[in-house]
């Protein structure tokens, strides 16, 4: 099985999807349970466009994967987190929204970083499908969720500039400045959100001030 695995790798990288779904099959037929093949016949089946029949692969993955008790041991919640990000994925590629958000809700309920890129998924989805007012609900409850996490807290921040609440946006962006090199990347946020409303003056101040922030953490590695 492992070596049918690697064959059909090569043939991936090579561009030969067909073939390497047809080597797959033969691992599989190998290792019916195998995560590794099972994730790898879901990549070829969705470089191929074969959107539904890689649903069902990353569903299966879902499921094996899945604890009734939720809990799970790190490199479980890794292995997880990816399948479920990338069943998300192709059912944002089939414009299947509201199943692409229920998927990103099953990574938020694992908790720490995984509920950070849940939550983002929801919002991009959402803004896919061009349904920004839910995406501001998403982030607003993220935010509420999460207080003390800037990544959170700075898509909250860009979600309100992108809407009819530019300012509150900045504000909260501004108020997670801690005056230090870790700075760069709220500059960074602040110079995008400005550059959107086509405040020039701003964007470059923030582009000078993440520039500056980069500097210092460059001397804080020497």
């Amino acid at each position: 099985a492992q070596t049918y695995l690697r064959l059909a790798e090569i043939e991936r990288r090579q561009g030969h999807y067909e073939q390497a779904l047809t080597t797959l099959k033969k691992a599989k037929a190998l290792a019916s349970d195998s995560l590794e093949i099972g994730f790898n016949e879901a990549l070829i089946d969705d470089s191929l466009g074969h959107y539904d029949e890689a649903a069902q692969a990353l569903q299966t993955l879902v499921k094996q994967t899945n604890h009734p008790d939720g809990q799970y041991a790190d490199a479980e919640k890794n292995n997880r987190s990816i399948f479920l990000d990338r069943l998300a994925n192709v059912y944002r590629e089939q414009n299947k929204t509201e199943q692409a958000i229920q998927t990103y809700q099953l990574m938020i309920a694992m908790g720490g970083d995984y509920a950070e890129r849940g939550y983002q998924g929801q919002v991009d989805a959402y803004r896919d499908a061009k349904q920004y007012e839910k995406a501001t609900q998403v982030a607003q409850q993220a935010a509420a969720a999460m207080p003390k996490n800037k990544t959170i807290q700075l898509m909250l921040a860009g979600q309100l500039a992108d809407t009819t609440k530019a300012e509150e946006g900045i504000k909260l962006a501004k108020a997670q400045l801690k005056g230090n090199a870790s700075d760069r990347e709220v500059h960074l946020a602040l110079a995008q959100m400005y550059t959107r409303l086509r405040r020039w003056k701003e964007a470059a101040d923030e582009i000078d001030a993440a520039e500056r922030a980069s500097a210092e953490i460059g001397r804080a590695h020497v």
